[in-house]
């Protein structure tokens, strides 16, 4: 395992708002009062505030021709505004692409800038104290049975292009990042079924937990929550004469003044989005909009619409309470949503708890909504919904290092526990075990039958057995194979499954999905012979002794007939031998077997360390 960094940058590159939070690795976080750890936030904006710790996913050019955060009012307006650029790399268009990367590039940029404890030198990136761990959409791409995902490992790619680092520690999806900061909270089982509804700027995500073959990433929709905004602006356009006037005015004097790329209804729009989040966060009853038109399009050009057309608000006065809000200007919106939620239901998805994220779940009437359709499950929001992502992918960091020191330890102690010559010791003991199952009972049978006066001599016994053991291996092979397989899988699966869930346990709160899998391809009992010489040497010795104890009357005669009570006597020291014989494996069974366990944990633990709770990219 190389060497980690001291410090994990974990950042939410999110459609709306752009968030980062970060974990010392090599910290103990005491819990808090909930009993989870606080996760430290990191200030992308210059300033402590938590203002500086986001900044929406949006750039313009500024005044040097460079790209910058769109921060002020005036940025919205602004004809290079570049925002909504966030998509799979396939789906993106060349302007996209670049405009991405620059937003990536100045918010690495920005946060190395802004946290002092962050060292990084463009001349030797290797020498840095962090890592960087960033957060992808739920529904992006499918893996395959090794955890591969083309869509989301050219995202990765990606963000290689645009940054001044080689390496980037993980992908997490945003779900799988919100449901681990759920549970880590929570204390949750993360077993329980727990539906994770994303409500993001543009889509809203839906991931169904615990995943399965049939369950990966459901579903999402497009009615994302800028559709609030979308809607408090069209209904201003419809009812309210001073935006109106600035519809008819502010055109006008753009055309002018050679302005028209100026695009100042963006502007109003970004405006109407700060103050829907005001009112949500801090749960007014009554929205107020009043916005000049000089935040919008500037002093100089502000003097000429004020001067020839007397425009100095776009809005002015304009009050929204909390219900008329919902309905009407909500009614629609609502409504696709209640849409999108019942489909949901209706596909069989049957939820013990809820968890909203993303900051729309601060729409109180959100909640409402998912209650409604889904009665009688308890629905989670989080306190600090626009760092969920964030929060979530550095406690996940957090765990997956700590999970991945103890699994190098463990595979350590694995190898000491489990050397060579211990397991081929206990492969043979588990061989014997299944070999006595098919070859005991017909030797027995062999034994009762001499007894018996089936046959009398010692030379017929002698060519039964060896009859036998001509035949039981190539007729018993498959079975014999099936039984070894399946006592070394249970025996393997117990101690290695029970130290890995031991770990699962400690990190993640559950148990792991992977289970210990013995890849038996190469081994072949067929191959096996019983060694005749045995039984003939055992059936001489055992002659010899009752003919020195004077019980076999005569020479040692094998052609000669036994009477009842010399066969009697024979057949227990031969069914005592039989019963206590062992043998050992040929080199090359031996060697077969020991490096199909040796493989089979190998692949195990490959799965587990690739895997972790999450596939991760």
């Amino acid at each position: 395992m190389k060497e980690e960094k001291q410090y994990c940058v974990c950042i939410d590159f999110g459609h709306g708002e752009t968030t980062a939070s970060y974990i010392d690795l090599t910290a103990v976080y005491p819990e808090n009062k909930e009993g989870a750890s606080d996760v430290p936030k990191l200030n992308i904006l210059k300033g402590s505030t938590d203002e500086a710790r986001k900044v929406e996913t949006v750039i313009c050019r500024g005044e040097d021709g460079q790209w910058k955060f769109a921060t002020d009012q005036e940025d919205f307006a602004r004809p290079d505004l570049a925002m909504q650029f966030k998509a799979q790399v396939n789906n993106m268009q060349e302007d996209d692409k670049e405009h991405y990367k620059a937003f990536i590039n100045l918010v690495f940029k920005a946060i190395i800038a802004n946290n002092g404890i962050l060292h990084f030198d463009e001349n030797n990136p290797q020498a840095r104290n962090f890592d960087l761990c960033i957060a992808c959409p739920s529904a992006w791409g499918e893996d395959d049975k090794n955890g591969h995902n083309s869509v989301i490992e050219d995202y990765k790619n990606f963000f290689l292009e645009a940054l001044p680092i080689n390496e980037i520690k993980f992908v997490i999806r945003e779900s799988d990042a919100a449901f681990f900061k759920f549970i880590h909270l929570t204390k949750q089982n993360p077993n329980l079924k727990i539906l994770v509804i994303d409500l993001g700027s543009s889509t809203i995500d839906f991931t169904y937990y615990p995943h399965n073959e049939n369950n990966k990433y459901p579903q999402g929709a497009a009615n994302g929550a800028s559709r609030v905004e979308r809607a408090i602006q069209d209904w201003c356009t419809e009812t309210q004469d001073t935006y109106k006037k600035a519809k008819s005015v502010i055109p006008a004097v753009l055309e002018e003044t050679d302005n028209k790329k100026i695009n100042w209804e963006m502007s109003v729009r970004h405006y109407i989005k700060e103050q829907k989040e005001v009112f949500y966060t801090k749960s007014q009853n009554k929205m107020g909009l009043n916005l000049q038109t000089s935040r919008v399009v500037g002093d100089i050009l502000t003097d000429k619409i004020e001067t020839k057309y007397d425009c100095l608000d776009i809005l002015y006065h304009c009050n929204i309470n909390k219900d008329f809000l919902d309905d009407p200007i909500l009614t629609d919106y609502r409504s696709d949503l209640k849409d999108d939620l019942k489909r949901l239901h209706d596909s069989g998805v049957a939820p013990e708890m809820i968890l909203l994220t993303g900051g729309a779940s601060r729409m109180p009437w959100i909640k409402d909504l998912v209650e409604d359709v889904f009665q009688g499950t308890e629905v989670f929001c989080d306190n600090n919904p626009s760092y969920v992502v964030s929060d979530g992918i550095a406690l996940y960091a957090y765990a997956d290092s700590k999970f991945r020191r103890m699994l190098e330890e463990m595979e350590a102690a694995i190898k000491n526990e489990f050397t060579d010559n211990i397991l081929v010791e206990f492969i043979e003991g588990i061989v014997n075990d299944a070999f006595k199952e098919v070859q005991l009972p017909p030797i027995l049978k062999i034994c009762d039958d001499f007894i018996e006066g089936k046959f009398t001599t010692l030379k017929a016994l002698l060519s039964k057995v060896e009859q036998h053991n001509n035949s039981v291996i190539g007729a018993n092979a498959t079975e014999i194979n099936m039984q070894v397989s399946k006592k070394v899988h249970a025996k393997l699966d117990n101690m290695i499954s029970g130290k890995i869930n031991r770990i699962f346990q400690e990190c993640f709160h559950t148990k792991s999905s992977v289970s210990f899998q013995l890849n038996w391809n190469g081994v072949d009992f067929s191959s096996i012979f019983i060694d005749n010489d045995f039984d003939a040497t055992i059936i001489d010795d055992i002659g010899n002794y009752l003919f020195c104890q004077g019980i076999f009357s005569g020479t040692l005669n094998y052609d000669k007939e036994r009477d009842w009570s010399e066969r009697k006597q024979f057949g227990e020291h031969f069914r005592e031998c039989q019963e206590g014989a062992t043998f050992s494996l040929p080199e090359s069974i031996r060697l077969s077997t020991l490096a199909a366990c040796n493989r089979s944990i190998n692949q195990t633990l490959n799965t587990v360390k690739t895997k972790g709770l999450f596939w991760i990219y």
